[in-house]
């Protein structure tokens, strides 16, 4: 009988610290896999939301901002849903407005996701026109 047990025990904890080592990876490649769906949408709504701050509106810019707006809404924290929804509504209400400040939020959120420290400055682009003189 001991015998059986010297050989029985090892097996056991192998076997529940394989399952327990698994499932603890699952759980942290899932949570990685979320991590990286979120900065990848959220990357997406800073770009076309700053595309449209440099282009302005044309039917393509505005399926991108619309889709910038879900992507906010959807995978940004409370306070950008609420940006959105905000700007949304002024812009049904004025229509313009202005999102500079959802951008900033937007951009320090994937910084924070980079393990970046907040960049409080003002959100800036360099837009650069074609010389037609030549």
């Amino acid at each position: 009988m001991m015998e059986v047990l010297k050989l029985v025990i090892p097996v056991v904890i192998a076997v529940l610290g394989w399952i327990l080592g698994h499932l603890l990876s699952s759980i942290r490649e899932r949570e990685n896999k979320k991590r990286e769906i979120r900065l990848e949408k959220l990357m997406e709504a800073y770009d076309w939301f700053g595309r449209a701050m440099i282009e302005g509106q044309n039917e393509e810019i505005n399926v991108q901002l619309s889709m910038a707006i879900h992507n906010s809404q959807c995978y940004g924290t409370c306070r950008e849903q609420k940006m959105a929804i905000e700007y949304c509504q002024a812009i049904k209400e004025k229509k313009s407005a202005d999102a500079l400040e959802l951008i900033k939020s937007i951009r320090n959120v994937i910084r924070e996701e980079l393990g970046l420290s907040p960049f409080e400055e003002p959100v800036s682009w360099v837009v650069h026109s074609a010389d037609t003189d030549k």
